[in-house]
């Protein structure tokens, strides 16, 4: 009883500290401006923004076109650098390395990661899915050191590269997720070589460790069953040890990695923000702030609103509302923790730099300009809260004390059995 009151007092004090925070547009791009060989009559809607890790102080920006373009921006300011042409469908994920905002990998419905060099504007390496066939990727990541780059796949496989090795074939782990139900997230934990999870349509959330080999059997940690199509993933935690989970449902879970336990599932998220008097049609994703522990949903309506919420076990509180920048669905939002300042980009063909109102005034409504882009296809910060009472490890502790054994959460435990396994240098 202690902790859940400590708990709430925390959520409470950080949801008062971020109320007091609004954001304004700063800048809305027009990429048509900077565009090679753009056409003038030709639309397009922004599908994801990237950004280095913040270890890497980088200001770069990525930007997936529905052209099968890839912009690259300076994010404090939204000047354009360049963009990247080559895949022949839609681009699904990037992400950036670990140790160099030069470069970029992302993967395409064509079937391939490609790896970029910004420096040179090109690609230098195409790390080919499937056998024989092509077989649309869904999502990549790179781990700590980028010696291994992992890719999940329409068909339900988990595919690997070894980066030492110029991209040579380092696993296809093809028995953790059910036959072609794509393999919609992959993401390496932050700070780690081996460590990584995989989630899917087909409901699974899987962790693996190549500590132990590179074989299902051996790399397989633990399966856990959300029960619902996931679409996105990722890890928060002063170790980073518990994961988000959304879904094709719109449900969000909160899950324990350590103890391969749900923590929590909020199965209506956007009907406990519509009794808060907050309308939302859609979720978009979650970002982590370290600094403070604080874990943020965002989610948006249908005439371009988006609201940010708080999250922890005790639910989901709406703690700001963005208005003003976009007029249709907003595919993307890239939280910056570090600058206190958000880009979102969406159907509209706006890109927008939020930056937090230092003076508390309401959010203002720019004059805003349309993306366009450049080929054709057939398309389908955090504000910094005060700080929290509780150190982040003392807080994750917290909540798992608080928790309530959730029996519907299935999961099942593989050992690795050691064999071939990814050395280091």
């Amino acid at each position: 009883e202690y902790m859940g009151t400590l708990l709430l007092f925390c959520l409470m004090a950080a949801t008062r500290a971020i109320s007091e925070l609004a954001f304004h547009v700063e800048r809305v791009v027009n990429a048509n401006e900077s565009t090679v060989g753009a056409d003038a009559d030709e639309d397009c809607f922004l599908l994801q923004t990237c950004t280095p890790p913040d270890t890497l102080g980088s200001p770069l920006l990525a930007v997936a076109l529905s052209t099968r373009t890839i912009k690259v921006y300076d994010r404090t300011s939204c000047g354009y650098l360049g963009e990247l042409h080559g895949h022949e469908e839609r681009v699904n994920d990037m992400c950036f390395s670990q140790s160099s905002d030069q470069i970029l990998y992302s993967v395409s419905d064509d079937g391939n990661v490609s790896m970029w060099d910004l420096r040179s504007w090109s690609s230098t390496a195409a790390l080919r899915l499937g056998q024989g066939s092509v077989v649309a990727g869904r999502s990549v990541s790179a781990n700590v050191d980028d010696t291994i780059v992992g890719s999940g796949g329409e068909d339900g496989v988990v595919y690997l590269w070894d980066m030492r090795r110029n991209g040579k074939r380092l696993a296809r782990l093809s028995e953790a997720h059910q036959e072609d139900e794509a393999v919609s997230a992959l993401r390496f934990m932050p700070g780690s070589r081996h460590a990584f999870c995989s989630a899917g349509e087909d409901g699974l959330l899987v962790r693996f460790d190549l500590e132990a080999g590179t074989t299902d059997d051996d790399a397989v940690v633990d399966v856990l069953n959300e029960g619902n199509v996931i679409t996105t993933m990722g890890y928060f935690g002063a170790e980073y040890e518990f994961a988000y989970v959304l879904t094709g449902s719109e449900t969000v879970s909160l899950w324990s990695l350590t103890e391969a336990d749900r923590l929590v599932e909020f199965a209506d998220p956007r009907g406990a923000l519509a009794q808060a008097g907050v309308a939302v049609d859609y979720l978009v994703g979650c970002t982590y702030d370290p600094a403070n522990g604080k874990l943020f949903l965002s989610a948006g309506s249908s005439e371009g609103e988006i609201v940010l919420c708080d999250v922890s076990v005790d639910g989901i509180v709406p703690v700001a509302t963005l208005s003003g920048g976009h007029t249709s669905i907003v595919r993307s939002i890239d939280w910056h923790v570090a600058s206190r300042s958000i880009v979102s980009g969406g159907e509209d063909g706006h890109m927008c730099l939020w930056q937090v109102a230092d003076s508390g005034a309401e959010m203002r409504s720019p004059a805003t300009r349309k993306i366009r882009g450049s080929r054709s296809t057939d398309a389908s910060e955090s504000p910094r809260a005060s700080a929290d009472p509780m150190e982040p490890a003392d807080r994750d502790r917290a909540l798992l004390a608080a928790l309530a054994d959730d029996g519907g959460a299935g999961r099942k435990k593989r050992k690795g059995k050691g064999g071939d396994s990814f050395a280091p240098y």
